[in-house]
């Protein structure tokens, strides 16, 4: 998993570089940006592992590029590219120990689960023998995603020309924690369970459904595997294989609603509870029956790493719809019979702080002139739930150097409709003050905010012009979070200006009718 730790040690891999925190320092690696557009993200981590005991060595991968090897000095960090073969996952052995899926050597489009191994302070990974896998018996239980005898097998759903043995088609995935390691394949149905050491222990063939069903698993103590079903739509089905003869146990539901939006197999938070989430919902799965209660306190975890001694997990929450890692909020537990014990673990700002952009063109000087623009024509809250609202802020006047503040009002504030709950803001290089108050609006100021100036736009003289089109104005992008407090619809105003005027000079306004229900 992208997110490492071990005692007071933590490393953050995103896709915008790798951080190490300790109780006295965060250090941080950014990736070069070199042909990225400025919105641009940069490509995603595919896969991160640590290769020693105090998180100074790593291997790691970026979708559409070879894997790397990221090293922790006393001068700095370094990345270097992986020498001796294509890495496309990879999970740790112990002691340096790899188990990979790589290119096949011998010519062929076709991809090989393989031993490996990293020698100290050096690049090249050197491939052993392929894991010998032999296809297991055909498994099913009662699905929502298929009628009995109905189920679909790799037989009729071939996509791709890599594979792995004779019934392995298209991408594989391994994933690995304390128990041992779990492999699956989406496109033919095969799952895996193998020992710390890699080598296969047991294995089936489930119903696969290239395109529409994606397949994830975890392994669980007992040579136990947690299988995901996430369906192209959003639903998900959790299945638990004791061995490739036990009769499945299924879960599709969580509450009273279906599972929903699942990206893993879930976490493994203690031997007989795995974590897993919904809906921007956490939830605890009991285990071998699958008894699902909320893991109170907290939206959905998108992103998790353990620590090699059982019950010390990082865990990273988010939306479901917004799961980019700054948008993270990171808490670590120490789990115990009792309340787990919990700490906050500061996330690294790995986006540098932008250059001044090069002026083609004359900038506004003089007082800020600030425009808004919210995309929805109306907006809708449910009772007692929260919800963002996003607004893009541009500039057309002087430079904003002292700050923002966002300010929520109108008939909907007034009449206790919502409640402001909290708000970013992009750039941002401070938290946000206290939220103040009163009866008809709700303010949050950050000191830390600037903008650029905007550019002159001079009006062309006739009216067909062969003049370029003007630039786009300096923007940053505004999040207020508001709560549903009691049911009812008005006129909701969100204003956004620049800290240090007089009233509301050089402000924006947008408002959008509101309902609650």
């Amino acid at each position: 998993m992208p997110i490492w730790m071990n005692g007071q040690s933590t490393v953050v891999a995103t896709s915008w570089g790798i951080a190490r925190s300790t109780k006295d320092a965060c250090e941080v690696y950014r990736f070069p940006r070199t042909g990225l557009r400025r919105a641009e993200d940069p490509p995603a981590m595919v896969f991160f592992v640590a290769l020693d005991k105090a998180g100074k060595r790593a291997i790691f991968r970026r979708k559409g590029e070879r894997a790397h090897i990221w090293t922790h000095k006393r001068d700095g960090m370094s990345v270097v590219p992986v020498k001796g073969g294509e890495v496309f996952d990879a999970v740790p052995c112990g002691q340096g120990l790899l188990t990979l899926v790589v290119e096949a050597q011998d010519g062929w489009e076709r991809l090989e689960l393989r031993s490996a191994s990293l020698e100290a302070g050096r690049a090249s990974v050197d491939i052993g023998e392929a894991v010998t896998l032999t296809p297991g018996p055909r498994m099913t239980w009662p699905s929502r995603f298929w009628r009995e005898g109905e189920e679909p097998w790799a037989e009729s759903a071939v996509l791709g020309a890599r594979q792995i043995g004779e019934n392995w088609v298209g991408p594989a995935r391994v994933s690995a924690n304390r128990c041992g390691i779990a492999l699956t394949s989406s496109s033919s149905g095969t799952v895996a369970f193998l020992d710390g050491h890699g080598r296969l222990r047991w294995s089936a063939t489930l119903p696969a459904d290239p395109g529409q069903l994606e397949i994830h698993a975890l392994p669980l103590p007992d040579e136990k595997l947690l299988v995901a079903y996430a369906a192209s739509y959003g639903q998900n089905e959790y299945v638990l294989l004791a061995d490739a003869e036990a009769a499945p146990v299924c879960r599709s539901e969580l509450g009273d609603k279906p599972a929903w939006g699942a990206r893993s197999a879930g976490l493994l938070w203690s031997d007989d509870t795995v974590l897993v989430s919904s809906r921007d919902v956490t939830w605890a799965l009991g285990l071998p029956q699958l008894t699902a209660r909320k893991f109170a306190g907290h939206a959905a975890v998108v992103d998790f790493g353990s620590s090699a001694d059982p019950g010390r997990h990082v865990l990273a929450f988010a939306s479901q719809e917004k799961p980019q890692p700054h948008n993270w909020n990171l808490v670590g537990y120490e789990v115990s019979e009792k309340k787990p014990k919990t700490w906050d673990v500061p996330l690294p700002d790995f986006r540098p702080v932008a250059p001044p952009p090069e002026d083609t063109q004359p900038r506004a000087k003089g007082p800020v002139l600030l425009g808004a623009v919210a995309a929805e024509s109306s907006w809708q809250i449910p009772l007692g739930a929260d919800r963002e609202i996003d607004i893009i802020v541009s500039n057309r006047g002087g430079p904003v150097e002292n700050g923002f503040y966002i300010q929520v009002g109108g008939v909907a504030k007034k009449n206790g409709l919502v409640e402001l709950v909290g708000a970013t803001i992009s750039m941002a290089d401070e938290t946000a003050a206290d939220l103040v108050k009163d009866e008809r609006t709700s303010r949050v100021d950050f000191p830390g905010a600037s903008l650029y100036a905007g550019f002159v736009v001079e009006k062309p003289l006739k009216k067909v012009s062969k003049a370029p089109p003007p630039p786009e104005q300096p923007s940053l992008s505004v999040t207020v979070t508001l709560r549903g407090v009691k049911q009812g619809s008005g006129l909701l105003t969100v204003r956004v200006g620049p800290l240090g005027t007089e009233g509301h000079r050089g402000s924006a306004l947008v408002g959008r009718n509101l309902s609650v229900d």
